[in-house]
């Protein structure tokens, strides 16, 4: 089963593929749904009334992201959780070996947590919403300039992914790792903020194409197995100096949904640049970008990848 086809493009001379495959499922756990983790240091008392929270936030999730497709003009759909018998979402207790200073060390940073957890669940399929009970709403990490983060999150390959965040994170916060997940990149100059739901790389039109494809927002999953060729075209100056059109043919015989071009930011940021649809199984995709001052003034690099979702 094929998901998303990476293309990287390097000082635009050539192109490499990396395809990325369905791991074997190896326990009884239900596909393509979010599941959800309420992981407890050893030093800490759980929250009584978590499960409740965790199942209303899960709930609101889902009612944004439906929010937005439909606003987008899609049809209404939103990704699935797993369930309980009662319908409410199912929250996995999970009791860490280790103190809150030992998970919230900037060192080791607070993915340390995924070690146990890959012990106990299997990782290979499913997005895992992982919610570490701390008394910060940040968590420490070595990744960031400040040594601190509201969240992290893998960017998913269609089949699994992973966000992290801490019990107290905000919605927008929550909203945002989670879209990461479902192989959400950031817009080219968006800001992280705790509480701004003003986020391009969840709520732009972008995105919800994207996700109109997606396997967690649709039931009836296609079956992906013949692999994607792209061949970038000589670039051209549209409007000279700044204006460069960006042409790539892609062909696939089981069709492609949307071609994203994106590039690296100096800090490894993937940055989205922009996004066109793509139909049948063969298209020539032509990006015209223009390299502003703003582009130059956070030495962003022009372009760096192409993507595709099937």
């Amino acid at each position: 089963m094929k998901t998303t086809l990476y293309f990287t493009l390097t000082l635009l001379t050539f192109v490499s593929l990396v395809f990325v495959s369905n791991s074997s499922a190896q326990d009884n756990s239900p596909e393509y749904v979010v599941r959800v983790i309420y992981f407890l240091p050893n030093d800490r008392e759980p929250q009584s009334d978590i499960d409740t929270k965790l199942d209303e936030l899960v709930k609101e999730l889902q009612q944004f992201y439906a929010d937005q497709m439909e606003f987008h003009g899609f049809e209404r759909k939103t990704f699935r959780f797993e369930a309980d018998d009662a319908g409410n979402v199912n929250v996995h207790h999970v009791n860490g070996n280790f103190d809150e200073a030992y998970y919230q060390n900037p060192e080791t940073t607070s993915w340390i947590v995924w070690r146990e957890i890959e012990a106990q669940f299997d990782m290979s399929k499913n997005i895992y919403l992982l919610v570490l009970d701390t008394n910060s709403n940040t968590i420490k990490t070595n990744l960031s300039r400040n040594g601190e983060a509201f969240g992290q999150a893998s960017i998913g390959d269609g089949i699994k992914g992973a966000a992290l965040i801490p019990v107290s994170a905000s919605f927008s916060v929550t909203a945002h790792e989670l879209g990461h997940t479902f192989g959400l990149l950031h817009g080219r100059y968006r800001a992280v903020t705790q509480e701004a739901i003003d986020d391009a790389m969840i709520n732009s039109f972008c995105t919800a194409e994207w996700l109109d494809n997606n396997r967690y927002f649709n039931l009836n999953h296609n079956m992906f197995n013949l692999n994607s060729t792209i061949e970038m075209l000589p670039p051209t100056l549209v409007a000279p100096p700044a204006t460069i059109s960006f042409q790539f043919e892609i062909t696939d015989p089981d069709g492609i949904h949307q071609a994203q071009l994106y590039t690296k930011h100096p800090d490894g940021d993937n940055l989205l640049i922009a996004c066109q649809r793509v139909s049948g199984n063969s298209e020539t995709v032509d990006f015209e970008i223009t390299i502003t001052k703003e582009i130059l003034d956070t030495q962003t690099v022009l372009p760096s990848e192409i993507r595709a979702t099937l």
